[in-house]
């Protein structure tokens, strides 16, 4: 028996040819389809070192049925155990068509990609490291209407690649997680006494972990 080792561990090492699941588990399920994919590729990445990939190409099923096994349920039928596997098996489907419904609909191009703080990486690295860390210009996102501001300008001349686009939620993005909603002192006041900057927080807080409100205002105003 595997009992204390992972089942990925003991699948590697025992390479049994039947599974009996007493309890069937979504997540041990998931780990005998990886383990089951993996022994197929590895049966062909070795067949084909050998030079036999005709013989592959001919006996695709035969190869595929070798390297495989069987999974066995041992649980009642229309049982509270199966009622309970069929209900994760639901909501993982679930979850998987709002991710890919979400990711249709994402304001952060799928090629988003944060700059690199050298410094930091060089220290958990160690300087001995030879890894050359590829430079790449830092990019934020600003909406449209931000362009009758000065940041925009600012950041631009501070070498910060500047992407317009219409936000709906925020006024800049700046990764995946982060968002700022610039507010100056006079347009503070006016979303606290009509609540939409209560609006406002709520959607960050929503779309974004780490929602930031930025208030500009000069260090010579009267009151600060």
């Amino acid at each position: 028996s595997p009992c204390g080792y992972r089942l990925s561990h003991a699948l590697r090492t025992l390479r049994p040819k039947h599974v009996i699941l007493f309890e069937p588990q979504v997540a041990w399920v998931r780990t005998l389809e990886v383990h089951s994919a993996r022994c197929k590729a590895e049966v062909l990445d070795d067949t084909q070192r050998i030079g036999e990939q005709k013989a592959v190409d001919a006996n695709l099923k035969t190869v595929y049925n070798d390297s495989g096994f069987t999974v066995y349920f041992m649980v009642l039928a229309d049982s509270l155990e199966e009622q309970r596997y069929l209900t994760c098996l639901r909501r993982e489907r679930e979850a998987f068509g709002a991710l890919i419904k979400l990711s249709s609909r994402i304001v952060v191009p799928k090629d988003f990609i944060l700059p690199i703080d050298e410094d930091v990486l060089s220290d958990q690295l160690g300087s001995t490291n030879s890894l050359v860390i590829e430079k790449r210009i830092p990019r934020v996102i600003v909406d449209m209407r931000e362009f009758r501001s000065e940041l925009p300008a600012l950041l631009y001349r501070k070498g910060i690649k500047v992407e317009p686009l219409t936000l709906l939620v925020a006024d800049y993005i700046l990764a995946p997680h982060l968002c700022v909603e610039r507010k100056s002192v006079s347009d503070l006041i006016g979303s606290l006494n009509s609540g939409r900057l209560y609006q406002q927080c709520t959607a960050m807080s929503r779309y974004y972990a780490n929602p930031i409100l930025l208030i500009e205002f000069s260090m010579s105003s009267r009151g600060f």
